[in-house]
């Protein structure tokens, strides 16, 4: 047996409630709404000004029943969640020239 809290996402381009997903608690929710976010092939990606992801209630899986809430709660809006760093193939921080060539490279610039 298990309780499962249900969450929507509404769309307010769209003026409409996405289908009902089940997650063990708000983290979770959170964290799949956060790659939701930085997916920028989806609606969400692309325009998260205009989803807010809701706690809607819960789901008893071993009566089958649903409980809403008296009122839905915003667990996020999606334009609050920070933007991940995009993947470089550079790495930040590069490994010195210590090769001949770079080391004169590097006297040169200081004028050694």
């Amino acid at each position: 047996m298990q309780i499962v809290n249900m969450y929507v996402i509404y769309d307010s381009k769209a003026e409409l409630y996405n289908r009902p997903m089940g997650f063990l608690n708000h983290a979770i929710a959170l964290r799949a709404a956060t790659e939701l976010r930085d997916d920028l092939q989806t609606e969400v990606g692309r325009h998260p000004q205009d989803f807010t992801l809701f706690h809607i209630g819960t789901y008893d899986d071993s009566t089958a029943t649903f409980t809403p809430l008296k009122a839905n709660t915003v667990v996020v809006r999606f334009h609050e969640i920070p933007q991940a760093i995009p993947e470089t193939e550079e790495p930040l921080f590069k490994e010195p020239d210590t090769t001949e060539t770079g080391i004169h490279s590097i006297l040169a610039k200081t004028g050694e």
